[in-house]
């Protein structure tokens, strides 16, 4: 489905975000299945993720243990870093020449 709309990039991470464990009659393979690619990372329903949107201290700052900022850190780790731009004395970014 997703690659008919063109919506698939090189170097995607498909996640399932506030899953229940399949008790709500929503298969995980089912999901797949419609998606037509594996799930890479499937993050559970918790507490902390209400708590961290009310308070406005992000999960990954806070550094807990609950199982979707482990979750996080581990899709984190997974995307490779961008690298700077260039600056110059200024602190201006320089033009690339070619």
């Amino acid at each position: 489905m997703l690659g008919e709309l063109g919506l698939v990039p090189a170097r995607r991470h498909l996640v399932l975000n506030n899953s229940d464990g399949g008790s709500s009659g929503l298969d995980l393979a089912d999901v797949e299945q419609t998606v037509g690619a594996p799930l890479e990372l499937v993050l559970p329903r918790h507490s902390t993720v209400p708590l961290s949107t009310n308070t406005g201290a992000p999960l990954l700052q806070k550094g807990g243990k609950d199982p979707v900022t482990r979750g996080l850190q581990t899709l984190v780790g997974r995307i490779p870093p961008v690298a700077a731009p260039v600056r110059g004395r200024l602190g201006r970014r320089r033009a690339a020449v070619r």
